[in-house]
């Protein structure tokens, strides 16, 4: 009878034994599996978004820099242009003098072994508030990325390279300029005439204006159409 009780007692703890060994080997699985799936729906969080790159256009921007011996000329505000054309953006910055004379997008220690890679200047006439002029250098820098640091060396007349942190900053579309250019030239006599078959004229033509020598001033006048109605009369003042 001990030995039946021996022998059950010792099944008993052996079943409860598997039985506690299935649950936890169940129970050690299930977070392994949750952070596989975590894992899985989790985003890259190590992989950067790329910024938003601006339209092709032309810009008005900041440029910023780590110096007060290299910036933007101050007739300029410390301010250049931003050329955007097929995604790829070039910064063209007036400086203060010609005594930078190479730009190198890098660091002044791989300026010399990349001399092929050296911005070189244009000479740019500068116009000051008080209507004075001079001639400085300017350059085209190459930009990956606005509002953000990069590294630029220069090189000084005395043939050492420097170098500087810079950034091209709050771009702004750049306000276009009036085209005031002359595209066409007309030469023709001036006639004689009164100013009522100047308006006959002009009718026949019709123009909107009609230049003729007035025949009672024998000088230059115009007559023109009103956009209220009716004629107007261009005359020079005798005095």
């Amino acid at each position: 009878m001990k030995k039946f009780q021996i022998v059950s007692l010792t099944l008993a703890a052996a079943l409860l034994l598997a039985g506690c060994g299935a649950t936890s080997a169940a129970e050690s699985t299930v977070p392994a599996q949750s952070e596989s799936a975590a894992a899985a729906e989790t985003p890259d969080t190590a992989e950067a978004t790329p910024a938003a790159a601006l339209p092709d256009g032309v810009y008005t921007a900041e440029f910023k820099t780590d110096s007060s011996m290299f910036h933007a000329n101050e007739a300029c505000e410390g301010m250049g242009t931003l050329t955007v054309a097929d995604g790829k953006m070039v910064f063209h910055v007036s400086l203060q003098s010609q005594k930078i004379v190479n730009l190198y997008p890098g660091t002044a220690a791989d300026a010399p072994a990349h001399e092929a890679d050296w911005l070189q200047p244009s000479l740019d006439t500068v116009t000051y508030s008080d209507g004075t002029t001079d001639e400085v250098y300017g350059f085209d820098i190459p930009v990956k990325a606005v509002d953000t640091d990069f590294s630029l060396a220069i090189l000084g007349t005395k043939g050492t390279w420097y170098d500087h942190t810079v950034s091209i900053s709050d771009a702004e579309p750049a306000a276009e300029e009036p085209d005031y250019s002359v595209i066409k030239r007309k030469h023709f006599a001036l006639k004689p005439m009164h100013v009522d078959e100047a308006i006959l004229q002009m009718e026949l033509l019709g123009h909107n204006f009609y230049m003729f020598l007035n025949a009672e001033t024998e000088v230059p006048n115009v007559v023109y159409k009103r956009n209220a109605g009716g004629y107007g009369l261009l005359e020079p003042d005798e005095n």
